[in-house]
């Protein structure tokens, strides 16, 4: 655990290493927000249309149970997508004033302190998020780490998290 832990500070502190994951977290966080935008589009447009749907039943003046309950159900999905339409609201918000590239970069910085406030079972959590595998060569005696493409991101976004909550 020492070698490993050894191995992410150094990461940590190497300044192209932050740089590259500052970038490969805002590629992320534009990438999100761009598919949140088109869900939301998409969803606008249903909306439009079952609302359509719902004033020409009413225009229509028919009283039938089956115009009842085709009006029913057209509320309730009016009613579902406004729901799922506030949730993504609320998604991309979070996202659009997510992380800067400072804070990104302070949590990344930061990791000695907080891995040593860590209790053992967050530090074990943090080490199955960040590493793939580990291989050992007994002919040479040499250690390899090899780190989920995505896990320092995760890392440094927990961090974050963490400061913003202080």
């Amino acid at each position: 655990e020492t070698f490993v832990v050894s191995q992410i500070r150094g990461l940590t502190s190497d300044r192209r290493f932050v740089a590259e994951t500052v970038s490969a977290y805002a590629t992320k966080q534009r990438a999100q927000i761009t598919i949140l935008q088109g869900e939301r589009k998409s969803l606008e447009r249903d909306l439009e249309l079952w609302q359509s749907e719902i004033n020409r039943v009413l225009e229509s003046g028919d009283s039938s149970a089956a115009m009842a309950d085709r009006l029913a159900a057209y509320e309730t999905r009016v009613r579902e997508t406004e729901r799922t339409l506030a949730d993504l609201a609320l998604q991309q918000q979070t996202l659009g004033s997510g992380t800067d590239e400072a804070t990104l970069e302070k949590a990344l910085k930061d990791f000695d302190p907080v891995w040593n406030s860590m209790p053992s079972r967050h530090q074990k959590r943090v080490l199955q998020l960040l590493i793939r595998q580990i291989d050992y060569d007994g002919a040479t005696g040499k250690i390899a780490v090899t780190f989920h493409q995505h896990g320092f991101e995760g890392l440094a976004d927990t961090l974050r998290q963490r400061d913003n909550t202080k």
